[in-house]
């Protein structure tokens, strides 16, 4: 019976000493050596991959230290393994490593040092967001032990070639060209993009649903301007150039010099009213009484014309990406009254313009008719809201007395001033005075000249 209580007694204790021990075998990485840099990474520290558009690569070299209970059987293979982000499946990465349990040493805890392993981790091996790299030891009978681990990043260059094109006109209330993005470079090689709009080139704006490499923007009425925001992994964001849509007015209207001329005139200056923005094209034509068959005069493809004078009917053909609109049709008459003092002058069938500056309301004093002495004065526009120009062609240099008076004859504006020989202009503002009928006075010891100007 006594024999019996010991045996029970020493099983009993043998089976309390194999459970009471801990039947575990540890793993550690202590420190990894980057191979690109030259610097070690401790245990807890990042491992850093240059992304480099999918290729970058980090060469790595370490040990794996292990220990274990004395008395574990540990046949195996020491496989060394990353995960693409921390919850993917485990991709073993380089070749195992066997150690036998007799490579096992020390008494009463076993440890074993890996040969240095040396292997290349790849940036395409890991999302953006990073992954981790650890070893494992795998026994002949199916036991498994983890390593520390190391948390893996990619790192990302700047973001580049974000540029965007280009600066064009449309009409006002008309959809402006498509506007094109470069394919950006750095990063992850993954962009989003968002459009931006500002009216005053200052504050922008995000556009709803422009979140696209291209932007094709809607109809706009005022000049309007654009930008890319590009946006890839953890970089900086990256802001494009600005480009420019400038609107250009449907509705122009003619100025001339003259509308109404004397045979003798050599030509007339035609312009158009409204300021002209970049990047639209010009054709002047003659229409035909018709108004609606016109011809283009040769070489007439700027905002301004001079003409060889003819008397015709005028406008001018202004295209913008691919869409035209036209001018008013002016009507250059040729005047039947050419001599001093003949007031009104004669009013063509086509209207449009300042008046007839060589049929004049007074002469100059002691000269006759002769247009190669005389001066010639013109307003435009006339009507005016509260400004117009002054113009006067001088036959010589000379200094005179610019003065207007209102209907009743009282002086309202009065300035002195040098004319040079050829053509002057001058800008004058009716906004403190009254609107109503005006006379325009040029005047000084030897000549008068005056015009009548209406501010409405």
């Amino acid at each position: 019976m006594k024999k019996i209580k010991l045996l029970l007694l020493t099983i009993s204790f043998t089976f309390l000493y194999n459970f009471s021990v801990a039947q575990t075998l540890t793993l550690n990485i202590p420190s990894i050596l980057n191979v690109n840099s030259g610097q070690t990474i401790q245990s807890g520290g990042k491992l850093f991959i240059p992304f480099n558009n999918g290729s970058g690569t980090l060469r790595i070299q370490f040990t794996i230290n292990t220990s274990k209970p004395s008395g574990l059987v540990t046949n195996g293979n020491f496989k060394l393994y990353y995960k693409k982000t921390s919850t993917s499946t485990p991709v073993q990465v380089g070749s195992s490593t066997y150690a036998a349990n007799s490579q096992w040493l020390g008494n009463p805890t076993a440890y074993y040092n890996t040969p240095t392993q040396d292997i290349t981790l790849n940036a395409s091996n890991f999302n953006s967001t990073g992954g981790t790299f650890y070893s494992i030891f795998i026994t002949d009978i199916g036991a498994t032990y983890n390593s520390n681990s190391y948390p893996v990043e990619l790192t990302y260059s700047a973001i580049a070639n974000n540029s965007i094109s280009s600066n064009h006109t449309v009409f006002s209330g008309y959809t402006a060209a498509l506007l094109t993005g470069s394919l950006p470079t750095g990063g992850s090689n993954v962009y989003t993009y968002q459009w931006q709009q500002s009216s005053d080139n200052s504050s922008f704006t995000n556009i709803g649903g422009a979140t696209s490499q291209n932007y094709q923007p809607s109809a706009i009425s005022a000049t309007t301007y654009y930008r890319r925001l590009v946006n890839s992994a953890n970089v900086t964001q990256s802001i494009s150039n600005v480009v420019t849509v400038y609107t250009q007015a449907t509705t122009n209207t003619i100025i001339s010099n003259y509308s109404n001329v004397c045979p003798s005139r050599t030509s007339v200056f035609l312009t158009i009213s409204t300021a002209q923005s970049p990047g639209l094209t010009y054709q002047w034509q003659t229409v035909g009484c018709d108004g609606v068959t016109a011809q283009d005069i040769a070489g007439a493809t700027s905002s301004a014309y001079a003409t060889p004078y003819v008397a015709s009917h005028y406008r001018l053909k202004i295209g913008c990406s691919g869409s035209y609109v036209y001018s008013n049709i002016l009507l250059i008459t040729q005047s039947i009254n050419c001599a001093y003092g003949t007031s009104p002058c004669p009013a063509g069938p086509g209207g449009g313009g300042g008046g007839c500056i060589e049929c004049r309301t007074s002469a100059v004093a002691g000269i006759d008719g002769d247009e190669a002495t005389s001066d010639f004065m013109n307003i435009f526009p006339n009507p005016n809201n509260a400004q117009f120009t002054l113009s006067l062609i001088a036959a010589e240099d000379h200094e005179a007395t610019i003065t207007i008076v209102n209907i009743l004859g009282k002086e309202v504006y009065k300035e002195s001033r040098f004319f040079n020989k050829g053509e002057n202009q001058f800008q004058i503002k009716m906004e403190d005075y009254s609107k109503g009928v005006y006379f325009v006075r040029i005047q000084n010891a030897e000549r008068q000249l005056q015009m009548k100007m209406i501010y409405q």
